[in-house]
């Protein structure tokens, strides 16, 4: 997520895009080749998502964003060409390393040349994260729309400075659930542990039900859970928001939801999924954006203040996001400081 991907020594740099050369990115995009529909070809527009798509037009306004960690490609999964980078087989000159990740996806790098000019005019090269991301097609020769949702980079998201993981926590958090649920145990005894989410959400995946009903009590539910292999996923988009928010319109930004989570959620129903949003940017476990602490607060606090303004309970809300930024950078960040990012002083 967000690049800064080393491989075999080899560290991706990501894109500086106040300095990159946009035509020489394009171009690069452009002499990439990959199999499609049978066909090895330049990479269709429509297989570049993510932010990256967005630089495919040159009067298109970035807005704030000066940043571009990793550009993402959609392959359809097990064709020739994810086969040859997954083999030991030899690279382009241009991809100096690649990994296979346990999900399929090819985490690679590539030198862009004469991507920048130094202060003297003289050209420079750059390593670049190229992440390709396996598929699947429909019969009409394009992505599963599920794939190219789960991956996207919404242009009212990135001119607003929200990086696209934002709008997946925010789908991860709807699962959440505030009825009272207990686990059973595959001993048969009943966990005290509440169970938290009914649902889990997977950018690669869909949506899967991770528990089923087996029995009803008065006071609460005793639920058994639905191993990984056996579940069944969701991919289809309007299926998938029906049963997170009652409503079949497909939510495409982070924006999209939070105005959804403001205006249709109930009080407690709001709170729930907010403090778990919290709690997947900052709590035990959340993974890291970037390796600098203050440019990983900062990337994450972007969605906590577009909240922090619209929403009625906003003391709470900040203290706890406090609470958890002092946990989670051990004391390394300033809290008051973090309080003022962010309600964006």
């Amino acid at each position: 997520m967000g690049g800064n991907a080393i491989i075999n020594g080899i560290e991706s740099e990501g894109i500086d895009l106040t300095r990159a050369d946009r035509n020489v990115l394009r171009q690069f995009l452009g002499d990439l080749v990959i199999e499609t529909n049978g066909i090895w070809s330049s990479v269709p527009a429509e297989r570049i998502i993510g932010s990256a798509y967005h630089l495919l037009d040159p009067e298109c306004d970035l807005g704030p964003k000066t940043h571009l960690g990793d550009i993402d490609v959609l392959v359809e999964r097990g064709n020739s060409f994810m086969r040859w980078m997954e083999s030991n087989g030899s690279l382009p000159d241009e991809c100096l390393a690649r990994e296979v990740r346990p999900d399929g996806t090819i985490i690679s790098i590539w030198e862009i040349p004469c991507l920048y000019r130094d202060q003297f005019g003289h050209p420079r090269s750059a390593t670049v994260q190229v992440d390709f991301i396996p598929c699947e097609v429909g019969t009409n020769g394009h992505p599963d729309p599920f794939y190219v949702f789960s991956h996207s980079a919404p242009y009212e998201d990135m001119i607003a400075g929200i990086k696209g993981f934002h709008h997946k926590y925010l789908i991860q958090s709807l699962c959440a659930t505030n009825l009272d649920i207990k686990e059973l145990t595959p001993g048969g005894k009943i966990s005290k542990k509440q169970v938290r989410s009914w649902y889990a959400f997977s950018v690669n995946r869909g949506l899967r039900e991770k528990y089923e009903v087996a029995r009803m009590r008065v006071s609460d539910i005793i639920a058994r859970p639905i191993p990984t292999a056996e579940s069944n996923y969701i991919t289809d988009l309007n299926e998938i928001f029906l049963t997170l928010t009652d409503s079949e319109e497909i939510q495409f930004s982070f924006i999209d939801i939070m105005k959804n989570v403001i205006l249709q959620l109930p009080d407690d129903r709001q709170k729930l999924v907010l403090y778990y949003y919290l709690e997947m940017l900052f709590g035990k476990g959340a993974q890291w954006i970037s390796r600098d602490k203050q440019e990983d607060l900062e990337i994450k606090v972007a969605g906590i203040r577009l909240f922090y303004h619209e929403i009625s309970d906003r003391l709470n809300f900040r203290v706890r996001a406090m609470l958890l930024i002092k946990d989670y950078y051990k004391g390394e960040i300033d809290i008051f400081e973090a309080g003022k990012i962010i309600r964006g002083e």
